[in-house]
């Protein structure tokens, strides 16, 4: 579910009746994935300090994780 890349670990879960999106970079390398794609139609709701404007091209660091609440 999600996005299709041997990479990442991409699923959606329901939390307090709300739909999320869960992306996670599982290699010790950065990993591009479209956040303008996902930023455009839901919210960002883990880490809230991520930028998406100023976040070089569109990568997801080694290991990390990033959350949308789907609308």
């Amino acid at each position: 579910a999600g996005i299709k890349n041997d990479s990442l670990l991409s699923f959606y879960r329901i939390w307090n009746n709300e739909k999320l999106l869960v992306i996670h970079n599982l290699t010790g390398m950065p990993v591009k994935i479209p956040y303008n794609k996902f930023s455009e139609k839901n919210r960002l709701v883990f880490p809230k300090e991520l930028n998406f404007e100023n976040h070089k091209k569109e990568k997801l660091m080694p290991y990390k994780t990033v959350i949308f609440k789907v609308k």
